[in-house]
């Protein structure tokens, strides 16, 4: 017993470490037959040609516990990525296939237990490597327990899906363009084609443990954390980007740092008809070089369910299950793209829509950001009806939808649903741009879409798209801050209402947006306008504004 196990392990170190036998100067047979020996004589004070559990208790503290410490650290240093090559075949994975069995693998909480990680990374193996003979199978399953280990860090049995499908994305071949994709989307969960930082700090995490369990040598990285090297790393790719603390990273910014990087690996300059083809392989699953309506539903279904359980609170923020998302998805992609409606999507029909739609950088639509040209706020008022609510009507309908007095996303982007659908205004693409407007506008109060928006502040800056004179406009603002009907509102609320206003602004009126100074946001902009307005009254910042002040410093403001 003793024999064969010092066999396997010996030969397990000797593929690991290939200079070691030949410093040895022994076979790992002779070298586990030697050792076995060496431990009995040792060990078995009896002479009965075994040894009990006192006997290799007393033998383990005089120093056989001690080497069998070193053959374990030898094999938990010798987790390399040439190793992992050679007996899983990761460089052959499929990066899409990776992620839907790691989906099929999770459980309801989006974790992974050991057991299901083990068979996916053998089914993985077996599918793309040739029939393994006994050696390859016997470091393998004990490397695959190391590389879980790695993160399972606190030992509960289980594992991210994300962080570990991220982490064999890494792993995979292909082109650097399919890989991106299929990580960006387990991430870009609103499907408005950017990330934030912190979603790409997680990413990393999985990059770095993976990087420090398999490079040892990698010494310039310090004693510091997988988790602190990602968020240096993010910070540093958010900062390249010259994006802020609350702005997203959108999918190319993504990609190309991971190229520049090195995290993503490729072997070629790709080109427009790299990325297509990249895109294209992600839904076509038999390889058959058509895309059905089952195909595309069945991948988004697998990677929105595994991402709304991984991060509580999306399906609500969303408005839609996994589902219903993968479902309507797919329904307006094949809309845009099945030219000739035979049920199946091309790789020409797939290529012209990439193109017509300037989304070859992107898997569908609605992963595209609104676009405001040719937006202006008669157009904006038109798109969500507003042109046929009154100011009363729209805060009457934002407080039904929140009794708590903080609007949530999906319950924003429900009424406008209803406002649209009263309107009969627009189907078809202008509904689409509609729809994205919505979202737009709300992001602009709660970019993280998980905080929610105090009602008045909404329906004061909406206000400024619905038809009456603006001096009603600013009479209406005026009723919602004036809460203790004293005549009066604070410089805050002055700040607060044109800041709501500017927000709606810089969505439906780019121009506005164009104009401010130093790209300034629109509280920063709201903040400096009420200040040289009370500058140039000559009033300090604790006086109350009566409605008519009130009235003249939005008008001075607001240039009108």
């Amino acid at each position: 017993e003793m024999y064969v196990y010092l066999f396997s392990v010996f030969k397990l170190m000797y593929v690991m470490k290939p200079d070691m036998e030949e410093s040895v100067g022994a076979d790992a047979e002779s070298l586990a037959i030697a050792t076995a020996a060496q431990a009995f004589e040792d060990a078995d004070l009896n002479h009965d040609g075994k040894i009990s559990y006192d006997e290799f208790k007393r033998w383990f503290k005089m120093g056989g516990g001690e080497a069998l410490d070193k053959m374990n650290d030898v094999v938990s240093d010798g987790i390399t990525l040439e190793i992992l090559r050679e007996v899983t075949g990761f460089e052959s994975w499929n990066v899409r296939v990776v992620i839907e069995l790691c989906a099929e693998a999770t459980n309801e909480a989006g974790l992974i237990d050991q057991s299901s990680f083990s068979d996916v990374i053998e089914l993985l193996a077996s599918r793309y490597m040739k029939p393994n003979n006994e050696k390859v199978v016997q470091i393998r399953n004990t490397i695959v327990p190391k590389l879980f280990q790695v993160f399972d860090d606190e030992g509960h049995g289980c594992i991210d899906f994300v962080e570990i499908s991220c982490c064999l994305s890494a792993l995979c071949g292909g082109d650097s363009h399919e890989k991106a994709v299929a990580v960006f989307v387990l991430f870009d969960l609103d499907r408005n084609g950017s990330i934030s930082r912190a979603q790409m700090s997680l990413y990393l995490t999985s990059i770095f443990k993976l990087m420090l369990a398999t490079q040892p040598e990698q010494e310039d990285l310090g004693a510091r954390s997988a988790e602190a090297l990602a968020d240096e790393a993010s910070n540093q790719a958010f900062d390249d980007a010259a994006l802020n603390q609350f702005e997203k990273m959108p999918f190319e910014d993504f990609k190309s740092w991971l190229e520049i990087s090195g995290n993503v690996a490729s072997d070629h300059t790709e080109d427009e008809d790299d990325r297509i083809s990249a895109a294209f392989k992600v839904f076509d699953t038999n390889g058959d070089g058509m895309i059905t309506k089952e195909e595309m539903y069945a991948y988004l279904t697998s990677a929105f369910r595994a991402t709304f359980e991984t991060n509580p609170g999306t399906e609500e923020r969303v408005g839609s299950s996994p589902e219903e998302l993968a479902r309507a998805t797919t329904d307006q992609a094949f809309i845009d793209a099945d030219l000739n409606d035979d049920g199946v999507i091309s790789y020409e029909e797939f290529t012209k829509w990439c193109a017509e739609a300037d989304i070859g950088s992107e898997v569908s639509q609605q992963t595209s950001q609104f676009d405001a040209e040719g937006m202006d706020m008669n157009r904006a008022r038109w798109l969500l009806n507003l042109d046929n609510f009154s100011m009363e009507e729209l805060l009457e309908t934002l407080m039904e939808s929140a009794p708590d007095g903080v609007v949530s996303f999906s319950s924003f982007t429900d009424v406008f649903d209803n406002i649209i659908k009263l309107g009969d205004n627009c189907g078809g693409e202008d509904l689409n741009r509609a729809k994205k407007l919505v979202e737009s506008i709300y992001v602009e109060f709660d970019p993280s879409g998980e905080d929610g928006v105090d009602f008045s502040n909404l329906a004061s800056g909406l206000s400024v798209l619905c038809d009456a004179p603006m001096e009603d406009k600013i009479s209406f603002a005026f009723s919602i801050y004036d809460m203790d009907l004293d005549g009066l509102v604070a410089y805050e609320e002055l700040v607060e209402y044109l800041s709501s206003v500017f927000k709606v602004l810089f969505v439906t009126a780019p121009d506005v947006k164009s104009q401010a100074e130093l790209n300034m946001t629109p509280a920063e902009l709201a903040e400096s306008t009420a200040m040289q307005a009370f500058e140039e009254a000559g009033l300090d910042e604790g006086t109350k504004l009566s409605e008519s002040s009130f009235k003249q410093f939005v008008f001075q403001g607001l240039g009108v």
